[in-house]
């Protein structure tokens, strides 16, 4: 039997992990004949959460026109919900225009500390909008334990799945590269790979630069910025440094190479959208340590001396005494670095991705076998 399914998604470009993730578990299903797939594509040029204009406003109003005309009789809804305020307004009308499907549909939540926020006063009318739809769904679908409690008292607790992120198969570090990774290494590389956004921590990695010999140390920056200006100002500010760089959005080969050849993998983010990075399986996939904050759901995937150091946000000092702790002990980023590739190897592949993301969506018999 053929499943039709609706994607209610964003879809690259721009690259994100939401998007990542979309379309990837869309190639999925797209590789089988049984499933015929509509697309709504919820992307946006600007890498900036919760901010709207009149052009995005347009583009919603087209989505909207878009499920007034659509008439298939979906087996399966898979929708992502936004985390800002207008955003989460926006998805109610997407609920109220599919009310009568909204027994088979999905949301998927890809962030986390913006919904909790979102949903935490429960007399507000946001709650009220969002809890009498959200009631009705199949099922609803968070990146790790810890975020479960976002929905609870809106949806029953058995319709409630955690699905951790995953790296994408390229990524994973070869055996003949990790021989050479940690060999003849005089400086120690430090990446920050993601998007340069207020609240992400990529001010404050770049500031513990100031309090580090840069004779020991490597910065590397990689993603996009929210505005030209934010990228004008942080380009004025490297301009000088012989130890730090940016190169840009990275993808395939490049951001391959930037994270193989990388020590040190650094998210302090404190960013109000964050669910559970894929950057951060990334770098274990590749053999970085990592350094991050007790932050959304990070912690489901990161365990502190396990995985890397915890760092407090917004917390310079505690970058650089992190950083100067595996300057001063490099057998720690090799034995950090080995725990990385294992858990990524076992928990975090694509394969364990999509076959858990089944499992839930086949749960009450949605997809057809």
């Amino acid at each position: 039997m053929t499943s039709k399914i609706l994607f209610i998604t964003p879809l690259p470009p721009p690259v994100t992990g939401q998007s990542l993730a979309c379309i990837e578990l869309y190639n999925y299903l797209d590789k089988d004949n049984n499933c015929i797939i509509d697309v709504i594509n919820l992307s946006k040029q600007s890498f900036i959460s919760g901010k709207g204009s009149f052009k995005r406003v347009a583009e919603i109003a087209g989505v909207l026109l878009r499920l007034l005309f659509l008439r298939r009789d979906y087996d399966l809804i898979y929708f992502t919900p936004a985390e800002s305020k207008m955003g989460s307004y926006k998805d109610q009308l997407i609920y109220l225009f599919m009310f009568a499907k909204l027994k088979k549909m999905y949301i998927h939540l890809h962030g986390g500390a913006g919904m909790k926020k979102l949903l935490e006063k429960d007399k507000s009318l946001i709650f009220k909008l969002n809890k009498y739809f959200i009631s009705r769904l199949a099922g609803v679908i968070v990146l790790g334990e810890r975020l479960k409690s976002i929905y609870n008292g809106i949806i029953e607790s058995d319709k409630i799945y955690a699905v951790e992120n995953f790296s994408q198969d390229y990524l994973f570090i070869r055996q003949s590269e990790l021989k050479l990774k940690f060999n003849n290494r005089n400086k120690i590389k430090i990446l920050f790979l993601s998007n340069l956004l207020p609240g992400k921590g990529y001010i404050e990695l770049l500031k513990s630069a100031d309090f580090l010999d840069d004779s020991c140390v490597e910065f590397h920056f990689a993603g996009g910025f929210e505005d030209e200006q934010a990228k004008k100002i942080f380009l004025e500010a490297i301009n000088l440094k012989n130890n730090i760089f940016y190169h840009g959005i990275v993808s395939g080969d490049e951001k391959r190479n930037l994270l193989i050849k990388s020590d040190i993998f650094c998210l302090p983010t404190y960013y109000p959208y964050e669910g559970q990075p894929i950057s951060i399986l990334e770098a274990y996939a590749a053999g970085c340590v990592v350094l991050t904050t007790n932050h959304s759901g990070i912690f489901d995937v990161f365990e502190p001396w396990r995985n890397g150091i915890e760092v407090d946000k917004k917390s310079t000092s505690d970058l650089v005494n992190a950083i100067n702790y595996f300057n001063s002990n490099r057998e720690e980023i090799r034995k950090i670095a080995i725990n990385n590739i294992v858990d990524a190897r076992k928990k975090y592949r694509l394969k364990h991705h999509l076959e858990k993301m089944m499992t839930v969506l086949m749960n009450h018999e949605v997809i057809q076998q």
